[in-house]
C-alpha cells in the first residue's frame, strides 16, 4: 500500500513540473513576441525632437512633433494571402517551423498589452473600429488633430517563434499621411538573449 502511494505521489508531482515547464516556455514566448515589437518601434522612430513641415490638408507650418505611435489594439495580419512557400522565397534563411508558427498564431486576433512594450516613445493603443470612424470624419486631418504628437497609425501580426526561440516573425503595417504608408514582414533572431532585426521586406508602400 505505501508502495503505490509513493508511485501516486511521485506521478503527481512529476505531472506538477512539467505543467510548470509548460507554463514557463509560454511565459518565454509571450515575452519574446513584445521583445520583438519592442525592437521594431525602437529601431524605427526616435526619440530626438523632430521638425517638419506641414502641406496640404495639414497646416502650413513647423510643428514640433513628440515622441508617440498609436497601436492598433488588436493583431491584424496583413501577410495572410501568403503562404508557407511564399514566405519562404521572401526569406532565403528561414526555418520551416518560424513560418509554421506564424501562420498557426495569426489565425486568431490578440489583443496586443501596450505596457509590455518597452519603449521611449510613449506608445498608446485604440481599437481598428475607433481608427475608422476617425478617418471617416476626416481622414489624416481627423487622425492628426485627435493624435497631433504622432508619428501614426501601426498595425502588428501575431509573432512566429521557431522552437528553440531563436528566430521570429511578424507582419507590420504603419501609416503616416498619404503616401507615405507601407507594410511587409519582419525576421529577427536572437543573439546574447537580445531580438534583433535581421530583415525587413515590403510587401506593400504607397
Amino acid at each position: 500500500m505505501k508502495d503505490i502511494f509513493k508511485i501516486i505521489v511521485i506521478v503527481l508531482m512529476s505531472s506538477i513540473l512539467f505543467s510548470q515547464s509548460d507554463v514557463n516556455i509560454e511565459n518565454e514566448k509571450n515575452n519574446s513576441e513584445y521583445q520583438c515589437y519592442s525592437e521594431f518601434i525602437n529601431s524605427r522612430y526616435t526619440t530626438e525632437p523632430i521638425v517638419y513641415q506641414n502641406k496640404g490638408f495639414l497646416k502650413t507650418e513647423k510643428t514640433y512633433r513628440k515622441y508617440s505611435i498609436i497601436i492598433q489594439s488588436e493583431t491584424e495580419n496583413i501577410g495572410s494571402d501568403y503562404s508557407e512557400q511564399d514566405i519562404k522565397c521572401i526569406f532565403k534563411d528561414i526555418q520551416n517551423e518560424t513560418i509554421e508558427n506564424y501562420l498557426v498564431k495569426n489565425n486568431e486576433v490578440k489583443s496586443i498589452i501596450v505596457d509590455n512594450i518597452s519603449t521611449d516613445i510613449y506608445p498608446a493603443v485604440i481599437s481598428k473600429n475607433t481608427y475608422k470612424e476617425i478617418f471617416d470624419n476626416g481622414w489624416y486631418e481627423e487622425f492628426y488633430s485627435v493624435f497631433p504628437s504622432s508619428y501614426g497609425y501601426l498595425t502588428l501580426s501575431r509573432v512566429g517563434l521557431n522552437n528553440d526561440n531563436t528566430q521570429a516573425l511578424f507582419s507590420f503595417s504603419v501609416y503616416h499621411m498619404p503616401r507615405a504608408a507601407q507594410g511587409g514582414f519582419i525576421l529577427l533572431e536572437k543573439n546574447d538573449d537580445k531580438w534583433n532585426i535581421v530583415n525587413i521586406r515590403l510587401i506593400w508602400k504607397s
